[in-house]
């Protein structure tokens, strides 16, 4: 059988139509979202700490100063340091550098209201992410009479100098290589890192009561006197206001 021109015409427009409105269709479909890419992993595991001192089973008394020395260290940034017990946090000292240290040592400290044992654990922080934490026992006796073993000091400290005149109280320096600086403020030139447990004698401090003036080996540093970074040995409150060169 065969087909006219005629014929075949109307059959090549409707062949014709039909390719282009399937060409439509699929030009119009949107095409699937791709996945998402999953963030990347931090680097490195998880941060490491442990106890330097005092050791687990030590004796203390009620309301004694537990100083707990630790040592952290994290390939990013150890940002905070934690001693706490089942219930309750018992002290935190965070990093001075916005994105943590490497290497931080700080001592925690705490005293206990309650005699008996003390099941506490430390832990490292960077950010949100914490180190397996590493317990500490402690026998809290009621008096100090009654303490049966008394632990041997760490040794970290710095030998503290004979006081000087114009000194008003004594401060412990709570974390390795806080900085000292020329004047009471970040703005002011680096002088150098201050040791673990050393003792600072205070001879001053800014008006807002930000920053202490120190004699450190006769010469006169500033030091932030942020709570989370060192300890008044003795009250600081009479130290007079001192307005810097």
């Amino acid at each position: 059988m065969h087909t006219s021109p005629t014929t075949r015409w109307p059959l090549t427009i409707m062949l014709l139509m039909s390719l282009l409105l399937a060409c439509n269709l699929t030009n119009s479909v949107t095409p699937a979202p791709a996945s998402p890419t999953a963030p990347a992993a931090a680097a490195g595991g998880a941060p490491v700490i442990s106890v330097l001192w005092p050791p687990s089973g030590s004796e203390f008394a009620v309301r004694q100063e537990v100083a707990v020395h630790v040592s952290a260290s994290d390939t990013v940034g150890i940002t905070r340091i934690e001693l706490r017990s089942a219930n309750a946090m018992l002290s935190s000292v965070p990093s001075p550098e916005q994105n943590g240290q490497r290497e931080f040592q700080a001592i925690l400290s705490w005293r206990p209201t309650r005699s008996g044992i003390q099941e506490l654990e430390v832990v490292a922080y960077r950010h949100r992410t914490p180190s397996q934490p590493v317990p500490l026992t402690l026998l809290i006796r009621q008096r100090a009479s009654d303490i049966l073993a008394t632990p041997i000091p760490f040794g970290m400290e710095a030998a503290a100098a004979p006081a000087q005149p114009g000194t008003f109280c004594q401060v412990r320096v709570d974390i390795g290589n806080l900085r000292y600086r020329e004047g009471p403020g970040t703005n002011y030139t680096i002088l150098g890192l201050l040791n673990l447990g050393e003792t600072l004698y205070i001879t001053g401090q800014n008006a807002s009561g930000t920053w202490w003036q120190a004699n450190r080996g006769g010469q006169t540093v500033w030091v932030s006197s942020d709570r989370n970074y060192s300890t008044e040995l003795t009250s600081c409150a009479a130290a007079p206001i001192v307005e810097p060169r």
